[in-house]
């Protein structure tokens, strides 16, 4: 909605076809709402266990189940070493996902 019309108006006058217009103009302008929307689902979901605890059965274990397992059987290093690998897949997610913005740090 946001989206001004006249980028579609302008790409039709040029012999654009409906496809070809939003491939090439409306694409890229999305493109950045797209990627943050899959950024704040993908955190979402690698800290949500209560999800984790329906989709377990047998030989099919999610990291999120796993951990509850450890941290029920009193595991508490082996929940602490997943933790920390959740976090890393995070923190490699994120900045992945900074790289394909082009945002840029200081320094």
């Amino acid at each position: 909605m946001q989206i001004g019309r006249d980028h579609d108006r302008s790409a039709r006058s040029v012999g654009a076809s409906w496809i070809q217009a939003c491939w090439h103009i409306i694409t890229p302008q999305i493109r950045p709402a797209l990627l943050a929307c899959f950024a704040i689902l993908f955190i979402h979901f690698m800290k949500e266990y209560a999800v984790a605890i329906f989709l377990f059965g047998p030989d099919s274990e999610v990291m999120g189940t796993t951990m509850l397992a450890f941290w029920v059987q009193g595991e508490n290093g082996s929940v602490a070493a997943l933790a920390v690998l959740q976090m890393a897949i995070m923190v490699v997610f994120m900045i992945l996902f900074r790289r394909a913005l082009g945002v840029r740090t200081h320094g």
